[in-house]
């Protein structure tokens, strides 16, 4: 066998096999895509979280602005 035909051998087996592992990382990138969907689906998606602007201005240190309406930034 020649150097050439050696090498192109050894480029196409290269080939195929980024081929190969590009398709396998693929097919794992989707699936845990799918479990990380399914995850949230079941478990997060109809949880309600109740935010209460006094419980977090207490918690910040900070008391509650008023905001009045019709004049911006107080003018």
């Amino acid at each position: 066998m020649r150097f050439d035909n050696v090498l192109s051998r050894l480029l196409d087996c290269t080939a195929m096999n980024d081929s190969v592992l590009a398709r396998k990382l693929i097919v794992v990138v989707l699936i845990k895509v799918a479990a990380i969907t399914l995850l949230w689906w079941l478990f997060i998606r109809g949880q309600h979280v109740e935010v209460v602007d006094d419980t977090i201005a207490d918690h910040f240190g900070q008391q509650q602005s008023i905001h009045l309406q019709g004049s911006p930034h107080g003018q």
